[in-house]
């Protein structure tokens, strides 16, 4: 979709020069609002949650209205991510195996790992 492209590109770009810049304020206030109230608010976490990842935004900076807007996007990713799991874990009998989580099949929850590591650099 070419709008959510856009988006998206427009958000990086804003995205960095506040942090580049450490305008904090205008990077959780003006940015998150502007794009939380045009319905691009999984953009804006996707922009922001590689540089809180990479420890580019020192964490007495970081807002705790953005890393719960960010923990929230995950809500829906996750259930279908387990879902999909389950679903690749089951035989052609319909047994599944009993133990399907991310740390014995991590290949099968690339969300849940990239969540995992997001908490733990917010933690």
């Amino acid at each position: 979709d070419t709008s959510r492209v856009q988006a998206f590109s427009i958000c990086s770009l804003a995205v960095n020069v506040c942090i580049e810049a450490k305008l904090w304020p205008v990077l959780y206030k003006t940015v998150f609002e502007c794009f939380k109230a045009t319905g691009h608010m999984n953009v804006y976490c996707n922009a922001l949650e590689p540089y809180i990842v990479q420890g580019r935004i020192p964490r007495d900076e970081m807002d705790s209205e953005v890393l719960s807007s960010i923990l929230q996007s995950y809500a829906l990713p996750l259930e279908e991510e387990e879902q999909a799991a389950q679903q690749a874990m089951t035989d052609s009998r319909g047994s599944r195996s009993s133990s399907v989580d991310c740390d014995h099949y991590p290949r099968l929850f690339p969300i849940a790992r990239r969540l995992q590591q997001l908490v733990l650099c917010v933690d």
